[in-house]
């Protein structure tokens, strides 16, 4: 809650720009063709890359919907119907798959596959305020972690094309760019984790909300 709290208190991307400014700077000074730089113009790199990384992140992150999330837990996902949680480390889909064919019965029953029940849920919910806030939360965080993953990829990639640049012309100091790469690409991979089901949850509370809702009429 206070992490979101903190989200919801800067701009999405403003926080997200920081952050990469910040691993920018921490990358760039194990390349010695960056670290050697003059102050001024080492802290502009940084800045720049920073930037650019984040805001690739911030607009690309849909993609993760389409290629990611959706097939795995759209209507016709692969683990919307499973009862145990895949590899241990995302949701069991069989409780989302529940709740979105109740709201899609009671929001759009004539509708194949309950096509628009994501769309009829969230405008009920947005008016109430109080309870848009409360269902918002997981989405938050969601988009948040979500736009941090086409940098950390991207990152990874580019420092371990470092290390191996340096190593094939038999130069030292692709070492600390290598772990640096190996860090990043694990931040990417584990970054699906949280992104994947803090949006699970976002959609089940959603379309629970839909359903107390109409009943309530």
């Amino acid at each position: 809650m206070g992490l979101w709290k903190a989200v919801r208190g800067i701009p999405g991307m403003v926080a997200i720009v920081l952050i990469f400014v910040a691993l920018a700077h921490v990358a760039l000074s194990s390349v010695p063709a960056f670290s050697a730089l003059p102050l001024p113009q080492f802290t502009l790199s940084a800045v720049a890359i920073g930037t650019v990384l984040a805001l690739i992140g911030y607009f690309l992150g849909n993609f993760w919907d389409a290629v990611v999330f959706d097939p795995l837990y759209g209507p016709s996902g692969r683990w919307v119907g499973r009862s145990t949680r895949p590899l241990g480390l995302f949701p069991a889909g069989d409780d989302l798959q529940r709740v979105r064919q109740s709201a899609a019965a009671k929001l759009v029953p004539n509708e194949p596959q309950g096509k628009g029940v994501y769309r009829a849920a969230s405008e009920l919910a947005r008016k109430s305020k109080a309870q848009w806030e409360q269902i918002e939360q997981p989405l938050t965080l969601s988009k948040f972690l979500r736009a941090l993953i086409w940098p950390s990829g991207i990152a990874s990639l580019a420092l371990l094309g470092h290390s191996a640049w340096y190593t094939s012309v038999g130069e030292k100091g692709g070492t600390s760019s290598m772990v640096l790469g190996l860090g990043s690409g694990l931040v990417y991979l584990l970054l699906f984790v949280p992104y994947i089901n803090l949006r699970v949850e976002h959609m089940q509370r959603l379309y629970e909300h839909a359903m107390r809702a109409v009943s309530s009429r």
